[in-house]
């Protein structure tokens, strides 16, 4: 129970963050981040979508995790194709080339 409390303050940190700079790319990578963990998959997906829009570093984790919230969602080849761009940006990436032949259902 008090994980779930930190995550609710780190969360609201987060938040002050991106209300502070919403230009801040990090910012929504973070809140992302604690939104997938608290079952918040919506959120999070729309947090880490504005972190790739913003052309955060991170892209690759940023395409991971939102494929990771879609998977959650059951949208499953749209999942798929974020995982498909987290590989194509870091092939090197054992988690990202598992989930791309986890989902090769959806690229044939």
């Amino acid at each position: 129970m008090s994980d779930e409390k930190d995550l609710e303050a780190t969360l609201a940190l987060c938040s002050a963050a991106v209300e502070e700079e919403p230009e801040n790319s990090l910012a929504y990578c973070y809140r992302g981040f604690k939104y997938y963990h608290l079952d918040r998959y919506a959120e999070a997906e729309a947090d880490l979508a504005r972190a790739i829009d913003l052309k955060s570093r991170k892209q690759a984790v940023l395409y991971f995790m939102r494929g990771m919230c879609k998977q959650m969602q059951r949208r499953l080849r749209e999942a798929a194709a974020d995982f498909k761009t987290a590989h194509d940006l870091n092939p090197d990436w054992a988690q990202a080339r598992r989930k791309v032949e986890e989902y090769q259902w959806a690229y044939e």
